[in-house]
């Protein structure tokens, strides 16, 4: 069975994490896959959305598979030096990307679900980060997190391990919609053709603007805003003459 299935209808890609007697655990095979796909995504303009879930009633992703760590040569480097299975941004995949989350999001798999643009969740969904219980101290989580939500909040899950349902990371600004289960399917796909239908180089802009405005100063991002907007202006013009009917009686006179 393959750790990763695809589908693609209407400009969005649906991305599934195959692995459900794992609870979707992020293997080396899925977070190979998962790379090149968001690859595949980024380099293909008929891909205009994507939308992540999970196999299964039981969980979206519980993060990396540590049970292909015991014992295998070279495991621990890859999981250490690899692209990311979340890392959208160094791949340059700036198309919009939804999270649908049902069961389970832990450690790993939050971090996917918080790369994602948007996050919808099925009432039943659980969130925590256990890695400081367990030893180990969490990575890219320690910082995406208080971006999303308060300091104090953020410490809170990240050191505790605290397992927080839905309503909460609603309320806490970690998702943004929370749905009965029965509704998720069509909500997320209904979101994620939303999106797909948007003007593309504006949506993938103003995407890019976000993420780098958060890691640059105010007056630094709203140069780049600018010049963005320019980019987008001129491609929209460029598509209208490109599109513009030649009348070729005027022409042949």
């Amino acid at each position: 069975m393959d750790s990763l299935v695809t589908e693609f209808d209407g400009g969005v890609l649906t991305v599934r994490l195959n692995r459900p007697e794992k609870l979707n655990a992020l293997s080396v095979e899925l977070h190979e896959a998962l790379v090149e796909t968001w690859k595949r995504a980024r380099d293909d303009d008929t891909v205009r959305a994507v939308l992540v879930k999970g196999t299964g009633e039981r969980a979206f992703c519980v993060g990396n598979d540590t049970s292909e760590r015991e014992g295998v040569p070279g495991v621990e480097e890859f999981m250490n030096n690899r692209i990311a299975a979340w890392d959208f941004r160094t791949i340059g995949l700036w198309k919009p990307v939804v999270a649908s989350i049902r069961g389970h999001c832990i450690g790993g798999g939050l971090t996917l679900a918080l790369a994602c643009d948007m996050r919808i969740a099925s009432d039943d969904a659980q969130f925590s980060y256990p890695e400081v219980a367990r030893g180990v101290p969490n990575l890219t989580g320690s910082v995406m997190l208080p971006r999303l939500t308060n300091l104090g909040g953020a410490l809170e899950l990240l050191l505790l391990g605290a397992r927080i349902d839905a309503d909460d990371a609603y309320r806490r600004g970690l998702i943004n919609r929370v749905v009965p289960v029965a509704q998720l399917d069509e909500t997320a796909i209904e979101t994620a053709h939303a999106l797909a239908a948007l003007p593309t180089v504006a949506a993938q802009l103003t995407k890019e603007i976000v993420y780098r405005g958060l890691e640059s100063a105010p007056d630094t991002a709203v140069r780049m805003g600018k010049a963005f907007r320019q980019i987008s202006h001129r491609v929209a013009e460029s598509k209208e003459i490109a599109v513009e009917p030649v009348d070729r009686q005027t022409a042949s006179s």
